[in-house]
Order: C-alpha cells, then structure tokens, then sequence
C-alpha cells in the first residue's frame, strides 16, 4: 500500500512539532511569557537569573506579578534582579526600581526578612542612609539570631553615623 503525500506532510509536520517541545530543535523561540503560568514564568525567571540572563527574567518575573500581584516574594525578586541590571549598567533608574521593588515585597509581607536586609542594602547603597537603618533594624528585629546579624548590625551603625556623609 503506497503513501499518499497528504500523509507525508502529516507525518512530517507531527515530527516537527514534537522535535520542538522535547527541545530538540534549538533555533525554536522561547515560550511566550503570557502562554505560561505564574509557576512556569517564576521558574523560567530563575532560569534566565542564574544563567545572569536579568533582562529575560526580569520579564518573567514582571509577567508572573501579573497573575500574582500581592506576591513580597516576587516584588523582591524582581528587586534582586534590578540590583543585577544596575550592576551591569549604572542607570540611577534601576536603582529607584529596585528600592521600589523592595519597599513593595516589605509593605506586602512585613515580615520578610529577606526583602528587609535588600531594602536596606539597597538604600544603603543609594545612600539613604536613615533608610537603610530602619531596614536593617527591622530585619534583625525580626530575626536577631539571623547568620548574619553581626554584619548587619556593622552597618546599621555605620549607616547611623554617616547619614549625613557618603560612605
């Protein structure tokens, strides 16, 4: 029994197709972000973070607060990555964002410990110096035993005597 060329093409196309979703076919695009869930954007996100791809994941991040808007742990990876892009290039913008991003995980989850010592950090190196202490204050507030809680309290107290002065 002989082929037809309509089943060819079929078959053809059904090996295309399946080359592209096992990932076999490596000029296939990436998957549109607005396809994909708050779950698989945040894991393409971290993806696209530890490959230092912060653009890409920012835009994963950016679309996953999209189905997630009150999430602190995404606005405070979206901060994360912001301190990443301002490391690259400068841009006072970032900077703002990210101090934003941060002041938004806090307000959303006052106890985040995390997002606290970033925003804290964050000021600190915007030299928002009076910020910077009550951030920090707070995280140790919550945390006192945290790994790092001598560090922290290091720059609270340099933050304190130099909010007035650029380090």
């Amino acid at each position: 029994m002989q082929k037809s060329t309509l089943e060819y093409t079929l078959a053809a196309l059904i090996i295309t197709c399946m080359a592209g979703w096992v990932g076999c076919d490596k000029n296939t695009p990436e998957p549109n972000p607005t396809s994909l869930d708050s779950s698989q954007l945040i894991e393409k996100g971290e993806e696209a973070f530890y490959q230092s791809q912060y653009e890409k994941a920012l835009k994963y991040y950016q679309n996953a607060l999209k189905y997630k808007p009150e999430s602190a742990d995404l606005h405070n990876r979206i901060g994360m990555t912001l301190r990443f892009l301002y490391n690259q290039n400068s841009s006072e913008e970032l900077k703002v964002k990210e101090i934003e991003a941060f002041k938004k995980a806090v307000e959303l989850d006052p106890k985040f410990t995390a997002a606290w010592i970033n925003l804290g950090s964050a000021c600190l190196h915007a030299d928002q110096k009076k910020q910077a202490a009550e951030a920090l204050k707070q995280a140790l507030e919550l945390m006192p035993s945290h790994p790092d809680a001598d560090q922290i309290k290091k720059l609270i107290l340099e933050a304190e005597a130099n909010q007035d002065s650029k380090f």
